[in-house]
């Protein structure tokens, strides 16, 4: 990795007034979807915005062209796609919507489910809903219709993804199961359930394996194909709640303060990364293999693909960081990766690494 140049922050916004719970990033456009406790979602292009050079003196910038999405309660999970020209946002207000991110007008709002709406996901022309009413449900973005609402979760479901180019999808739910569903029709194809505590989350690996983290401190590896469990990987101490595919395997982030990289098939823990004094919040593992997350003790941490010493921490969030995610140098137009990261202190920051 190259040494760091002097000017690591290189921009810092201010998109909302309360916490940001979640961001999706287009990398190749350039633009940012920041979810937030403030009932918004703001549409932010960081890349034109950092060459404006605003300059970081404690106060908001001048100007930001965010464009403002709005829902009438805290937004749960946001979704850029179609090249950042469209977003999906799910809320506690019960709906989820798909917005044009040019205008910030609402194309479509998809009303359906009876409690908050935890997650959306998006392949083509459909998204994907779960909320605490226990449904997973599908839609037809074009005209807000429902294509199937599923009932098999017995309690809260909290993530819900498209995996396998769109040919499955996958959900995870506080009865202690994930499920894996035909992506055309909804059809239950799996139900993985051996986890003692709810699943938090699930991450395709290898083409062909599904890792889900629970609750109950584990990871476990499944076939995809027979919906077999392969693996039980143990060694966190605390709730598994975030989840990235690596070159080898898969990483994952703990209330226990630490990251953990898995082999896959072996199931061996290859690397415990233990710097955090507070819960990780979020992972991410960019192209080179090394491991990015950020903590509820305010802190984002780099650590090296091949020593796994760490290289650098970040500690300017005033409020735990929430997310992360790094932007390759080919996409931002000299030789080095920017890494996103925001927090719920309402800040969104972009770092040169």
């Amino acid at each position: 990795m190259d040494a760091l140049p002097h000017d690591i922050q290189r921009l810092i916004a201010y998109p909302h007034k309360r916490s940001i719970i979640c961001m999706s990033a287009d990398h190749r456009q350039g633009i940012v979807l920041t979810g937030s406790a403030d009932f918004t979602a703001s549409v932010i292009p960081w890349r034109t915005q950092e060459k404006e050079k605003q300059q970081d003196d404690g106060r908001p910038p001048t100007k930001q062209n965010n464009t403002k999405l709005h829902h009438k309660g805290k937004i749960s999970c946001v979704k850029l796609f179609d090249e950042a020209q469209r977003a999906a946002t799910s809320s506690y207000d019960k709906l989820a919507k798909i917005w044009d991110c040019s205008t910030g007008a609402c194309t479509a709002t998809l009303d359906g489910h009876t409690n908050n709406v935890k997650c959306i996901d998006t392949h083509g022309n459909t998204a994907v809903t779960c909320g605490w009413d226990n449904l997973v449900i599908m839609w037809d973005m074009r005209t807000g219709q429902q294509i199937a609402k599923m009932k098999e979760h017995i309690y809260y479901v909290n993530k819900v993804k498209f995996v396998d180019d769109g040919k499955y999808m996958v959900s995870c739910s506080d009865d202690c199961s994930a499920i894996v569903w035909d992506g055309r029709d909804g059809r239950p194809i799996h139900c993985l359930a051996q986890h003692t505590n709810g699943v938090n989350a699930a991450e395709l690996v290898m083409h062909d394996k599904l890792v889900t983290a629970s609750e109950d401190n584990r990871l476990m590896l499944w076939d995809l194909n027979t919906g077999t469990c392969l693996q039980k990987l143990t060694g966190h101490s605390g709730s598994v709640t975030s989840l990235a595919p690596t070159p080898t395997g898969v990483a994952s982030g703990s209330y226990d303060g630490t990251v953990r990289c898995w082999d896959i098939p072996s199931g061996e823990c290859t690397a415990v990364l233990n710097k955090f004094s507070d819960m990780v919040s979020d992972i991410c593992v960019p192209r080179d293999g090394s491991i990015v997350a950020a903590s509820y003790d305010k802190s984002v941490r780099v650590w090296d693909p091949i020593t796994r010493c760490m290289l650098v921490c970040f500690v300017s969030h005033a409020q735990s960081a929430s997310a992360v995610t790094v932007v390759e140098p080919e996409m931002t137009g000299d030789k080095h990766r920017r890494l996103l990261s925001t927090g719920h202190d309402g800040q969104f920051r972009v770092w040169t690494i």
